[in-house]
């Protein structure tokens, strides 16, 4: 019994020295996952039509003590990076009675690549929408999207919207290979630490179920914690689409 009790305590005495990182990963499975720092970091200022906000969709900021709406973005310009061409952008979307929404993409001549119109859910809560790859977006050009809440389709200058640019990256060999081989949850902190947003949001979004902790982690880096408590609704449904081909005709 004395020489069993000296092995276990070498065997407790080695495993203490670990570092907690290496131990979380070797039990859980779960790692850091923080997004660098940036100049201007927070929730983006939601933007309002030119109209009076009186009789609108959305309550105000004020009036709903509520988190407004807000793309889930690491700083207040909204400009993220991706890795791929058909990128999943999220947005938080407080309650409201708005007709519906809409998604518009342009490239930077100013020409329309994608616009979508989609349902809205009425609960508070994330949704998420998708280019496709027929949109052809071009890696190292930007792309301007909007997201609006069409209040009263006649009368647009009531939406409630926020804007942001997209930027498509090709990554380099270096990156792939880290990549090859990697769980989910790895390539996502190989995604944030070289600062392509999109792709690291994503993953993460997808497995939030599963390890929710990561999903707070993450978002909490940005400054987003109120958010990242909210839930990732099952929306949204592009009800009428179109891909225009308008970049390709002027090259």
């Amino acid at each position: 019994m004395g020489i069993l009790t000296i092995v276990i305590s070498q065997v407790v005495t080695v495993i203490s020295g670990f570092p907690s990182r290496l131990l979380a990963q070797s039990s859980s499975m779960i790692i850091s996952l923080e997004f660098p720092p940036t100049n201007k970091r927070g929730a983006p200022e939601t933007t309002a039509g030119g109209g009076t906000r009186t009789n609108s969709c959305i309550k105000t900021y004020a009036e709903a003590e509520e988190i407004p709406l807000t793309p889930l973005m690491p700083n207040r310009t909204n400009v993220g990076l991706t890795a791929t061409t058909s990128p999943i952008l999220y947005w938080y979307i407080p309650e409201n009675t708005a007709e519906l929404g809409k998604f518009l993409v342009k490239d930077d001549l100013g020409n329309e690549v994608y616009s979508a119109t989609f349902e809205l859910p009425s609960t508070a809560g994330i949704i998420k929408l998708g280019i496709p790859k027929n949109a052809d977006l071009k890696t190292d050009r930007d792309y301007f999207w909007t997201l609006s809440l069409v209040c009263n389709s006649q009368d647009r200058l009531r939406d409630y919207a926020v804007e942001g640019v997209l930027q498509p990256t090709e990554i380099d060999l270096s990156l792939k290979l880290q990549l090859a081989g990697k769980t989910l949850l790895e390539q996502a902190e190989l995604y944030a630490q070289q600062r392509i947003w999109h792709d690291a949001l994503d993953i993460v979004a997808q497995l939030s179920t599963e390890n929710p902790e990561e999903w707070e982690e993450f978002l909490s880096s940005i400054d987003l914690e109120k958010i990242a408590k909210k839930p990732i609704l099952a929306c949204c449904k592009a009800e009428n689409s179109s891909v225009l081909y308008l970049n390709e005709l002027l090259e």
